[in-house]
């Protein structure tokens, strides 16, 4: 992305982070989700404060200490539906993509579950980069470390694809510059941990069979819609849909 470029774009960030994991174990979850919380750079303060709000009603009014790491997949269902609902009325872009595993062909990522995450990036990255684009924005990237983190890898897979005749990236990031931070580091990435773990939890069932989607419903709202078009766009699930809308 040449200086010329970037003259005159509004500055965004997004943070990335997921839900579930690529294996195919028993435990594993069928889908493996990745959610980005999209954000103008000036309206980002703002969006970040939904951390103290939950901390200061969910626990301080209460006579609590709050945790110091809020991960919501560790909180209380009460504490869970406080945050959706806190981070509803923040003003930020929410994209989510699903890769349901059990529609791949069979052991196609068993052994390499690299493939599978770089495809589930790609996608994600298309879809921020259409909204980043129609706003007439540029962005930073900043993903959630992982053990299998391969940024190297991933950054070469990028720009390979923008490569490619018929690629859907807007020009709109430089595919060699990928962020990676620890969750805990950063609070817009434990909003983008939410934002995961929201969808996780609805299209993911629990331990006895249950999907849980008052959290996504919250906040689906914020989800990306390309000209008022929902499927593809506002929830994208890989290969196809596997459940009834739930929205």
């Amino acid at each position: 992305m040449s200086g010329d470029m970037v003259e005159g774009r509004i500055p965004f960030e997004c943070y990335i982070d997921e839900s579930g994991d690529e294996g195919t174990s028993e435990a594993s979850k069928p889908l493996f989700i990745l959610a980005a919380a999209v954000v103008r750079k000036s309206d980002e303060a703002n969006v970040r404060d939904v951390i103290d709000i939950v901390k200061q009603r969910g626990w301080i009014v209460q006579g609590q200490t709050p945790p110091s790491d809020l991960q919501f997949k560790k909180l209380r269902h009460k504490h869970r539906v406080l945050y959706a609902d806190a981070l509803a009325k923040k003003d930020f872009c929410y994209i989510t993509v699903g890769i349901l595993k059990t529609h791949l062909e069979e052991n196609a990522h068993s052994h390499d579950p690299r493939p599978l995450f770089r495809y589930a990036c790609r996608l994600l990255l298309e879809r921020m980069s259409w909204h980043v684009y129609e706003s007439n924005g540029i962005v930073r990237k900043t993903f959630s470390d992982r053990k299998t983190f391969d940024r190297q890898s991933l950054q070469e897979y990028i720009s390979r694809v923008m490569e490619l005749p018929g690629n859907q990236i807007r020009p709109v990031f430089r595919p060699n510059e990928i962020r990676v931070r620890d969750c805990g580091d950063l609070l817009m990435l434990r909003v983008a941990d939410a934002c995961a773990s929201s969808a996780g939890n609805a299209l993911n069932t629990d331990d006895v069979g249950y999907c849980e989607p008052r959290y996504f419903l919250s906040i689906s709202h914020r989800l990306y819609r390309r000209d008022g078009r929902l499927e593809g766009y506002i929830l994208k699930l890989f290969p196809g849909r596997h459940c009834m809308p739930i929205i």
